[in-house]
């Protein structure tokens, strides 16, 4: 009993100690990993798409769904990896196209000072007779998820445009082609998908998610009440528009052009605005949290969140 209540007061007090210092060093060491893996990324998928671009040509079949997987059986033996398997469709019944190996070291950088970490904090409190190496892998293993989420959000970053990563349009898939990242034979996050092609300015029951809209114009539209999150638009104009309480989060705004539209009571965190037209644009009243402008014109942009106070939160980088 004593044996017990000792490791639960480990686990209790000291270890959420110790994990906010590895995600602090993680927080220091990630972000230049992570640079190079994105490069890395860029071309990996280059290369999975040509080589199943062959597959699909060959079998003259489609491909339904590719999977990114963290292995946690490559973390305990010290050399991480996930795989990523395309399969021909995404039910029970599919079939493997496409397998192969991609190296996830970066993610596991610190790992090892992490076990270090544990082991000085068990000697410090004279532990050691109780928490053995079975303990501390046992504790270490319990922050695999949060660094498959981390992976996840940085492939998300680089798949959200798979379409325009090289080779891309070599593939042949079906309505519903979806890209994934998790962990093997658990849970899958979707960072792509090709939803049905649905009108975004008529009423409808299904969620606008993921949504590619190119070269439309949209005068006097008011959208209300839509999900619009990861939804990319491209060469399309806005004119007198309003947006109302609609979810423009990680959505796209590509030569786009805005001209006195209002935003508002919504969300467009991580939303982006490239090399877009911004004209008489009010979006005082929207979440704004890592959303970004690049290469815009602007005029007359009004844009921060006075609720959550985020002002200046936006990246902006904007010709006159």
């Amino acid at each position: 009993m004593i044996k017990i209540d000792e490791i639960e007061q480990f686990e209790k007090e000291s270890l959420p100690q110790i994990k906010h210092q590895y995600w602090q060093l993680n927080s220091q060491t990630f972000p230049k990993e992570m640079n190079s893996f994105v490069v890395a990324l860029k071309e990996k998928f280059a290369d999975v798409f040509g080589k199943l671009g062959d597959i699909v040509q060959k079998k003259d079949c489609r491909v339904g769904k590719i999977t990114i997987s963290l292995i946690r059986q490559s973390v305990r033996e010290g050399k991480p990896r996930a795989v990523i398997e395309a399969f021909d469709r995404t039910g029970a019944d599919k079939k493997l196209l496409y397998t192969d190996d991609m190296d996830i070291s970066w993610l596991f950088s610190t790992w090892q000072t992490y076990r270090e970490m544990l082991e000085k904090k068990v000697k410090q409190q004279m532990l050691s007779h109780i928490i053995n190496q079975t303990y501390i892998t046992w504790f270490m293993e319990k922050e695999i998820t949060n660094l498959t989420m981390v992976l996840y959000h940085v492939i998300r970053t680089v798949l959200l445009d798979a379409d325009e990563i090289d080779n891309f349009e070599k593939l042949v898939y079906p309505e519903c082609f979806q890209i994934s990242v998790g962990e093997y034979n658990d849970w899958q996050n979707v960072v792509f998908f090709v939803p049905p092609i649905l009108k975004i300015d008529e009423e409808n029951e299904f969620p606008l998610i993921y949504q590619r809209v190119e070269n439309l114009n949209f005068g006097g539209k008011v959208f209300k009440n839509k999900d619009l999150t990861a939804a990319k638009f491209v060469n399309c104009g806005f004119e007198r528009c309003t947006f109302d309480q609609v979810s423009l989060k990680e959505a796209r705004f590509v030569n786009c052009r805005f001209q006195n539209v209002v935003m508002k009571n919504g969300t467009m965190e991580n939303a982006g605005f490239i090399k877009c037209s911004l004209v008489d644009l009010d979006a005082r009243t929207m979440k704004n949290k890592g959303a970004y402008v690049r290469e815009c014109t602007i005029e007359n942009v009004l844009m921060d969140d006075p609720s959550d106070e985020k002002q200046g939160e936006m990246e902006w980088n904007y010709t006159e």
